[in-house]
């Protein structure tokens, strides 16, 4: 489907990170670099799976946002949105990812880097059984599957503190990494003042998420389930 053939070089360079956390990282650069995203990691103790990423700059992605289509973005070029019911969705993720040749890598941080940075929402099971859910209002709809290749990340190393900054290099792309390095070395972090200008709200009353807690609680004490995490919105 996608005839496309792009070339990515990976470079990296590893530093200490026992004075950065990723969150303190994450906010001295989001206001810098568009489409910032942080996956945070709490497993300090393990030498395998005890990275944070920090992905910036989105340069490509793939996106569903409801049943009927989705939207393809590659470097350079302005988003394309297409039907949905022609593709199956593995097969559409795996000819997205097949639009990018990745040079070889020196360690699997820097392949971690060509890797789709992204999520796949509970809503996404209907593509894959024969299930319907009731339509999002919009207030709160949020695309079904996001994926997306970033042009930097950043990872940390928990386990012994290092953190590496990698680039993915595709012709005719600027390099910011002199700007990201510098913002990520500054002691300083942005803060923003905040303060309410109405009463809290939620979307429904302490009475009925009590019930709801109830209703739960039952149905772990009935074996129905191990554990249930009931939510409320507030705005």
């Amino acid at each position: 489907m996608f005839k496309q053939n792009i070339n990515i070089k990976t470079t990296s360079k590893k530093m200490l990170g026992d004075l950065q956390t990723p969150m303190n990282i994450y906010l001295k650069i989001r206001d810098q670099f568009r489409d910032t995203i942080l996956l945070e990691s709490s497993d300090a103790k393990n030498m395998d799976h005890n990275f944070s990423f920090i992905a910036i700059n989105a340069i490509a992605g793939i996106e569903i946002k409801n049943l009927k289509e989705f939207e393809v973005k590659f470097p350079g070029e302005n988003p394309e949105k297409h039907l949905l019911a022609d593709y199956s969705v593995p097969d559409l993720l795996n000819q997205f990812s097949k639009s990018f040749i990745c040079s070889g890598t020196k360690d699997s941080i820097e392949e971690t880097a060509q890797s789709l940075f992204g999520y796949t929402s509970f809503e996404a099971v209907q593509f894959f059984e024969n299930l319907t859910f009731k339509a999002q209002s919009k207030e709160v709809e949020i695309p079904i599957l996001r994926y997306r290749l970033y042009q930097y990340v950043v990872a940390i190393n928990h386990y012994n503190d290092e953190m590496h900054i990698i680039e993915n290099q595709i012709k005719n792309l600027k390099s910011e990494l002199y700007l990201l390095e510098s913002l990520i070395k500054n002691q300083n972090s942005v803060i923003y003042p905040f303060e309410k200008t109405v009463e809290e709200t939620s979307n429904i009353t302490d009475e009925e998420y009590i019930e709801l807690v109830k209703t739960a609680q039952k149905h772990c004490m009935r074996g129905d389930v191990f554990q249930l995490v009931l939510s409320r919105r507030f705005e």
